[in-house]
C-alpha cells in the first residue's frame, strides 16, 4: 500500500493491482487511476507533484517500456494523470522519466543506481543532471534543486562511525558537508524538508525509547 496527499487535504491511495484513487477528505471517491498496461508488476513509489499530477515509480515491461534518452531504463517514473483528467498512453510514455522518485518539494526528480559507478540524478524533463559516488546515497532534493546525499565512514577497529551528509547544488557543486557521529547500536533515520533542513533520528537499539534528533542547516 503507497499513499501521498495532495492540495486540500485530498488523500491518494494504491493497492496492489487495484491501481491509484483520490479520496476527497471524508473518503469519498473522486477519481481512479488504472496503473499502465506496460508497468510489471508493483508500484514501488507515488508522489504527487505541486502541479496536482500523480506520478508513480514502476519497472517497465520489456520490451514495450518507454524509451529515455535512447535507452530502455527497467525503473521509470510515469505520470497518471491529476484530479480532474487521466493522461493517455501516449502522454504517459512521452512524459515518462528515467530512475525513481525523489520527494522534491513540488517538482518531480529521479535518480537511477548503476551496478558499479556513480547515481545519476535527472532533472524534470529526464535529462541527466550529473553523477554522485556510490560511497553516497540520495536522500533529498529542496525548492531550489539542491541535492543531498549521506555517506558513511567507519573508524578502523572502532565500535563509531561517522555518517556525512553532502548539500549539492544542482550543477553539482557542493556547498556544505555536515558529521553526524553516532555508535554501531544507533539507527538514523534521515529527513530533507523543502526548505533544505535537514533532521536526523538517532535511536539506540540497545537503550528502549533512548533517541535524539539532530538539526542541521546550510544557507
Amino acid at each position: 500500500m503507497e499513499m501521498a496527499l495532495g492540495g486540500e487535504g485530498m488523500l491518494y491511495l494504491y493497492a496492489q493491482d487495484d491501481g491509484v484513487k483520490l479520496l476527497d477528505p471524508r473518503g469519498k471517491l473522486l477519481q481512479e487511476y488504472p496503473v499502465p498496461s506496460w508497468l510489471s508488476g508493483t508500484i514501488l513509489a507515488m508522489q504527487v507533484d505541486g502541479e496536482g499530477i500523480v506520478w508513480v515509480e514502476g519497472e517497465g515491461s520489456y520490451p514495450n517500456m518507454p524509451i529515455v534518452e535512447g535507452e530502455p531504463y527497467p525503473v521509470v517514473t510515469i505520470p497518471l494523470g491529476n484530479a480532474i483528467a487521466l493522461f493517455d498512453e501516449e502522454r504517459q510514455r512521452a512524459e515518462a522519466k528515467p530512475g525513481h522518485l525523489l520527494f522534491s518539494g513540488g517538482t518531480v526528480i529521479t535518480h537511477a543506481l548503476t551496478g558499479r559507478g556513480p547515481a545519476f540524478l535527472y532533472d524534470q524533463q529526464g535529462h541527466r543532471i550529473y553523477g554522485v559516488s556510490m560511497t553516497e546515497g540520495v536522500i533529498g532534493i529542496d525548492f531550489r534543486a539542491n541535492i543531498y546525499t549521506e555517506e558513511y565512514r567507519w573508524r578502523t577497529g572502532a565500535i563509531e562511525f561517522t555518517k556525512r551528509l553532502h548539500k549539492y547544488n544542482p550543477a553539482g557543486q557542493t556547498i556544505a558537508s555536515f558529521d553526524l557521529s553516532t555508535s554501531t547500536a544507533e539507527y538514523v533515520q534521515t529527513l530533507v524538508t523543502a526548505e533544505g533542513a535537514v533532521y536526523c533520528l538517532v535511536w539506540n537499539r540497545d537503550m528502549k525509547d533512548a533517541y535524539r534528533v539532530v538539526h542541521w542547516q546550510s544557507k
